[in-house]
């Protein structure tokens, strides 16, 4: 049986869920909107780097850092079969 808790106050379980559902929100504006625009800034700065000083190493490596940043967000593919069995 629960005890009565007066207006204003919290158990301690309140106040662990609420931190809970604080962190879960947190992590998704994370993975739903800093990680794709961060890809993005990436992207740009490297193509913008290539438009001066053509394309390098350093800017190939930034452009797949921005595809795999931008592919944390999606499910994998499934494996085709190459028969059809």
């Amino acid at each position: 049986m629960s005890v009565p808790v007066p207006r204003g106050m919290y158990r301690a379980n309140d106040i662990e869920e609420q931190t809970m559902i604080f962190s879960m929100v947190r992590r998704f504006v994370i993975m739903a909107v800093a990680v794709p625009l961060a890809a993005a800034g990436f992207r740009k700065l490297s193509e913008r780097l290539e438009a001066r000083r053509g394309p390098t190493r350093t800017t190939r490596w930034m452009r797949q850092g921005a595809d795999v940043l931008a592919g944390f967000g999606r499910q994998p593919q499934k494996k085709r079969r190459r028969f059809a069995w």
